[in-house]
């Protein structure tokens, strides 16, 4: 008997996450997230997995937030070419209008990669300066959160069970 999509999803990231840690789960949410901005459309998968791999992090879960922001890696896209640009000192005078890089992709993804090649490097460079702070900053907010969260849980149950 085949299993859906939506049952592989629940068991494999689902439940996933309800098993870990504060710990990994944090660490999981945040390598998903940053890797999923990697401004190189395609690529955000490898560098999710790569990371994955460097932090030792849950890949199904990082990969699954990684899908998720995938409308943020072109929204922030501009943003991380600028940045770059700054760091690399280049004075580019084409701008990064993501419209016109979204249809060149439509196109013919192959020739809008090499068409675009310069911004995309300046983006990537962006995006390495903001990424190893953002996944602290991300990790560091979600262990607040989920040790919130696991003591409230905790504390909520204690006196259920004294109700009893």
């Amino acid at each position: 008997m085949k299993r859906s999509w939506g049952s592989w999803l629940w068991d494999t990231v689902y439940n996933a996450a309800v098993n870990m840690t504060p710990h990994s789960l944090s660490l999981a949410v945040a390598v998903g997230f940053v890797g999923g901005l990697f401004p190189v459309p395609g690529a955000t998968t490898i560098v999710t997995g790569i990371l994955c791999g460097i932090f030792r992090a849950n890949l199904a879960v990082a990969q699954a937030l990684n899908f998720l922001v995938t409308p943020l890696e072109f929204l922030l896209m501009p943003a991380f070419f600028r940045l770059g640009e700054l760091v690399l000192m280049i004075d580019s005078d084409g701008a990064l209008h993501i419209t016109g890089f979204a249809e060149a992709v439509r196109n013919d993804f192959f020739d809008a990669l090499r068409q675009f090649r310069i911004a995309l490097q300046c983006a990537v460079v962006g995006w390495a300066v903001v990424s190893m702070p953002a996944i602290s900053i991300q990790y560091a907010l979600g262990r607040f959160i989920m040790g919130f969260l696991c003591k409230r849980a905790a504390h909520k149950s204690k006196h259920e069970g004294h109700k009893k």
